[in-house]
């Protein structure tokens, strides 16, 4: 069984000492290539479950993983919250304002 601690060394994440639950730190994958290097962008969640990250800048980092090592399959790295914001709502365009 692998604890947050492999999982993220595995995935080549920083983790920042002293932050259990959610933190955000530098991605792996575009950090080094971005204008502001040192902005934050990948979104890490550990929880009882495993741990799940996310950059807001590239598509490529995204994913998670389980403690018993089978790969996350949620849908939504914030745990499901995101699937109702999913939906479309039933409002109008904005153009039938300037019409």
């Amino acid at each position: 069984m692998k604890t947050a601690h492999d999982i993220l060394a595995e995935m080549r994440i920083r983790e920042r000492p002293g932050r259990n639950g959610e933190f955000r730190t530098l991605c792996p994958q575009c950090s080094h290539r971005r204008k502001k290097k040192r902005d934050p962008c990948l979104a890490v969640k550990i929880d009882s479950l495993g741990v799940q990250w996310h950059c807001f800048n590239c598509a490529d980092m995204s994913g998670g993983q389980y403690f018993d090592g089978t790969k996350d399959s949620r849908n939504d790295w914030r745990g499901g919250h995101g699937a109702a914001r999913a939906q479309p709502r039933n409002r109008r365009p904005i153009g039938h304002l300037y019409r």
